[in-house]
Protein backbone atom coordinates (compact mmCIF):
# COMPACT_ATOMS: atom_id res chain seq x y z
CA UNK A 1 0.00 0.00 0.00
CA UNK A 2 1.64 3.27 -0.68
CA UNK A 3 0.95 6.20 1.16
CA UNK A 4 2.71 9.50 2.01
CA UNK A 5 6.45 7.72 2.96
CA UNK A 6 5.86 5.80 -0.59
CA UNK A 7 4.44 7.67 -3.23
CA UNK A 8 2.11 5.96 -5.95
CA UNK A 9 3.03 7.91 -9.47
CA UNK A 10 1.53 5.48 -12.26
CA UNK A 11 2.92 5.07 -15.34
CA UNK A 12 0.39 7.32 -17.51
CA UNK A 13 0.67 7.63 -21.23
CA UNK A 14 2.61 10.85 -22.17
CA UNK A 15 4.11 11.68 -19.19
CA UNK A 16 7.58 11.02 -20.81
CA UNK A 17 6.76 14.23 -23.42
CA UNK A 18 4.86 16.30 -20.88
CA UNK A 19 6.24 19.45 -20.45
CA UNK A 20 4.12 20.65 -17.07
CA UNK A 21 4.84 20.26 -13.25
CA UNK A 22 3.37 17.79 -11.59
CA UNK A 23 3.36 16.74 -8.06
CA UNK A 24 2.45 13.68 -6.25
CA UNK A 25 -0.01 15.48 -3.41
CA UNK A 26 2.92 14.50 -0.88
CA UNK A 27 4.96 17.01 -2.98
CA UNK A 28 2.20 19.58 -2.82
CA UNK A 29 2.80 22.65 0.37
CA UNK A 30 0.76 25.79 -1.12
CA UNK A 31 -1.20 26.90 -3.86
CA UNK A 32 0.60 30.38 -4.27
CA UNK A 33 3.28 28.84 -6.76
CA UNK A 34 0.10 27.83 -9.16
CA UNK A 35 -1.94 31.42 -8.96
CA UNK A 36 -3.33 32.10 -12.16
CA UNK A 37 -2.07 28.81 -13.79
CA UNK A 38 -4.56 26.03 -15.24
CA UNK A 39 -4.06 23.13 -12.77
CA UNK A 40 -5.68 19.46 -12.70
CA UNK A 41 -5.68 17.57 -9.78
CA UNK A 42 -6.78 13.56 -9.95
CA UNK A 43 -8.54 13.17 -7.23
CA UNK A 44 -8.07 11.10 -3.98
CA UNK A 45 -9.36 12.45 -0.49
CA UNK A 46 -5.90 13.89 0.25
CA UNK A 47 -6.37 15.51 -3.53
CA UNK A 48 -9.50 16.74 -3.15
CA UNK A 49 -8.42 18.85 -0.23
CA UNK A 50 -5.71 20.23 -2.39
CA UNK A 51 -8.02 21.07 -4.96
CA UNK A 52 -10.19 23.28 -2.85
CA UNK A 53 -7.30 25.12 -1.50
CA UNK A 54 -5.97 25.68 -4.94
CA UNK A 55 -8.94 27.08 -6.23
CA UNK A 56 -8.14 30.16 -4.44
CA UNK A 57 -5.46 30.97 -6.16
CA UNK A 58 -5.68 28.82 -9.81
CA UNK A 59 -8.04 27.30 -12.28
CA UNK A 60 -8.88 24.36 -11.07
CA UNK A 61 -10.25 20.80 -12.74
CA UNK A 62 -10.97 17.52 -10.95
CA UNK A 63 -10.13 13.92 -12.63
CA UNK A 64 -12.13 11.31 -11.00
CA UNK A 65 -12.57 7.37 -12.46
CA UNK A 66 -16.01 8.07 -10.26
CA UNK A 67 -18.21 10.95 -9.00
CA UNK A 68 -16.76 12.39 -5.90
CA UNK A 69 -18.67 12.39 -2.59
Amino acid sequence: MAGFGRPNRPALPGLGTFTGTLLHVSEYRAPTPFTGRRVVVVAGNSAVRVAVELAEAARVSLASRAPVR
